[in-house]
């Protein structure tokens, strides 16, 4: 995670800096250094807060070198760059060293993080650096060091692994209809206390489709509609529907065959305009998506 960026950007250094400072880039273990024969440069993160826009609860993210889902932490972290000269070196070892870096890490591959991308799981993912501040004190060899501030901002997480999981989708079943709904007869004109009146419904449909772990897709029978007579003031319906079986709120369920369904409609007593209405069934024996409406009229007989 972190400490694995920290490495990646002391061995960035090593390889572009010039002499004396390719190779005597290294990430900080605590340790004082400098006043040796040559200098050092130490890398290392000193804080990191989580990124305000990122906070609370999120699904896993595609990371480099894997094809699973990662939790990642979205942090802003302060790295700091420590430059310390040679016995010899003084101050001015300590501002070639400072220059050196605040122009290798001002280059573009470098700034939006490309400079650190590598083949497979690294466990980091730099999305911006920026220098942010640099320091040099006067006297050479104080308590204070000479050295370079960065904010870098990017995804971390535990390199190697495993990805977010959970239960795999062996089969996907489909159910799809197409426009436009055929209704006969349509509208209709029934007389009141009159014979049961026959509909035709034909809609091109294909489903349930069933899509397996392969690509395979096989259809089979579309199953069934739902049909249900209401009235236009919200009140009990006068006429009553028949065919299929009943479904769990009144309507009826009708079964699908060859892109064409029958049910029967009987007319109340009474005059009356009601809907007989055409929905998809929702899998709970129950009413789905509405496809279509026809009026069915009911007259007095003259």
């Amino acid at each position: 995670m972190i400490t694995d960026f920290e490495q990646e950007l002391a061995a960035y250094l090593n390889t572009h800096l010039d002499a004396p400072f390719a190779g005597r880039v290294s990430v900080s273990d605590g340790d004082a250094k400098g006043g040796g024969a040559q200098p050092a440069i130490l890398v290392g993160v000193t804080r990191t807060a989580w990124q305000p826009a990122e906070m609370g609860p999120k699904h896993g993210e595609i990371v480099p070198g894997s094809t699973d889902l990662r939790r990642v932490l979205r942090l802003v972290c302060t790295a700091e760059i420590g430059v310390y000269p040679s016995s010899s070196g003084k101050r001015g070892q300590e501002i070639s060293g400072m220059e050196q870096i605040a122009y290798l890490l001002d280059a573009s591959e470098v700034r939006n993080g490309k400079a650190f991308e590598k083949p497979g799981d690294q466990g980091f993912i730099i999305h911006s650096l920026q220098v942010t501040e640099g320091s040099a004190p006067l006297i050479s060899g104080g308590t204070e060091k000479a050295g370079l501030t960065m904010e870098v901002r990017g995804w971390f997480w535990p390199k190697g692994k495993p990805g977010l999981t959970g239960i795999a989708i062996a089969r996907i079943r489909v159910r799809g209809v197409g426009l436009t709904l055929s209704i006969a007869p349509s509208p209709a004109v029934l007389r009141a206390g009159g014979p049961p009146q026959e509909f035709s419904l034909s809609l091109p449909a294909t489903g349930p489709l069933a899509v397996t772990e392969s690509g395979a897709a096989s259809a089979g029978p579309f199953g069934t509609l739902y049909c249900a007579i209401r009235t236009r003031d919200g009140s009990n319906p006068l006429g009553t529907l028949s065919g299929g079986v009943a479904a769990l709120d009144g309507g009826r369920l009708i079964e699908l065959a060859g892109e064409e369904a029958l049910l029967t409609y009987t007319p109340g007593a009474q005059a009356t305009v009601e809907d007989l209405v055409i929905a998809l069934e929702n899998g709970e024996s129950g009413e789905g998506i509405e496809l279509g409406r026809v009026p069915v009229e009911t007259v007095e007989e003259v």
